[in-house]
């Protein structure tokens, strides 16, 4: 097919992986935001969360993303980065204070992609909820008061947590450790497992 004659130049070091390269694709693609009549804006940007083994492509899968994405990329780690240094962070310059940047506003009208997505601490995930749905920031720190905007698509990754594993008969809180309202912003959420399979390990290495 000429679908997957694309799809082959998507990330070639990784084999297979159809479904969750061509998610990527539509991704960087993205859609076309709209304001229905009485209704807040609904965003274009696609929000993507790849759960799956270790070893399974996913972190290969967000660096091509990023080298690929038509405009701006970052790309970071969940458990590297704390709340402020996702959305926006108040820092001391002289006698006043300045807002910098996290990850998500420096994506703005691009693709930022979050490693370990689970490694942001629990307490710290509320700031998210708004950056992926009303893709804005309100800010009220250190007597600034502003809201900046974070039109970017978001690609994570996360890992199965220890004991269990990835399965379509579990919940995806069980699975994560994400809270429901949380996952409920991505708007594809796939399931990577690792065959184990002799023949598919062969073709893979």
């Amino acid at each position: 097919m000429g679908r997957n004659k694309i799809l082959a130049g998507v990330c070639p070091g990784v084999a297979g992986l159809l479904p969750v390269k061509l998610s990527a694709l539509l991704v960087l693609v993205g859609g076309v935001a709209r304001r229905e009549e009485g209704c807040s804006n609904i965003r274009g940007e696609l929000h993507l969360l790849m759960l799956g083994d270790p070893g399974t492509g996913k972190s290969q899968i967000m660096k091509w993303a990023c080298r690929a994405s038509p405009g701006r990329a970052v790309l970071t780690t969940g458990r590297g980065s704390s709340g402020a240094g996702l959305t926006v962070a108040a820092t001391r310059d002289g006698n006043s204070w300045a807002l910098e940047a996290g990850a998500l506003v420096l994506a703005d009208g691009g693709l930022c992609c979050i490693d370990e997505f689970d490694g942001i601490r629990p307490q710290e995930r509320a700031v998210i909820h708004e950056a992926m749905e009303q893709q804005t920031v309100h800010v009220a720190k250190a007597g600034l008061v502003t809201n900046l905007s974070t039109r970017t698509a978001i690609i994570g990754a996360i890992n199965p947590r220890p004991g269990t594993t990835v399965t379509c008969g579990r919940a995806l809180t069980e699975v994560t450790g994400l809270e429901g309202p949380l996952l409920s912003r991505f708007d594809l959420v796939l399931l990577l497992a690792d065959p184990r399979h002799p023949d598919w390990d062969r073709v893979v290495a």
